[in-house]
């Protein structure tokens, strides 16, 4: 039993962190060239970067109804979007929770306002859904781990 537990915990970490670069450069590839990718993916100090932007940089949460919304967040009714082209376009709010809520939001193609050192929030729409964008210095932090 430890023989295969010795031999399964290997594979399952590979498996995973093939998945994890397969998820990575996809992410990538809806904002950057072929070969910027493959730059960016076998660079670790690159792919880390990116990939704490990508996955770690940000939370959303659904507020209930009774509780209040701070009014000093700022309400989103759309957001510019950019694609790898560099052409830009609106999406909708609507759109935009629904990426977060399915896991498949991808923050690099949203232009979303990101502080130095407090965490942006924004209220998508009338969803009460609230996007937390972390800091700089959040991502700066994550960097040296």
């Amino acid at each position: 039993m430890r023989k295969i537990l010795a031999i399964s915990i290997p594979i399952l970490l590979v498996l995973s962190s093939f998945t994890n670069k397969e998820k990575l450069a996809s992410y990538l590839s809806e904002i950057y060239s072929s070969e910027r990718v493959e730059e960016i993916v076998a660079n670790p100090e690159l792919a880390k970067y990116y990939n704490n932007v990508l996955f770690n940089s940000y939370s959303f949460e659904k507020i209930p109804s009774e509780k209040p919304l701070n009014p000093e967040w700022e309400v989103l009714t759309s957001v510019n979007m950019v694609n790898k082209e560099k052409k830009h376009s609106v999406s909708s709010i609507n759109s935009l929770v629904k990426a977060l809520e399915n896991d498949y939001f991808n923050i690099l193609r949203y232009q979303l306002e990101r502080n130095y050192d407090t965490k942006k929030i924004y209220i998508l729409g009338n969803t009460r859904t609230v996007l937390h964008i972390k800091p700089y210095t959040y991502l700066t932090k994550l960097q040296q781990k």
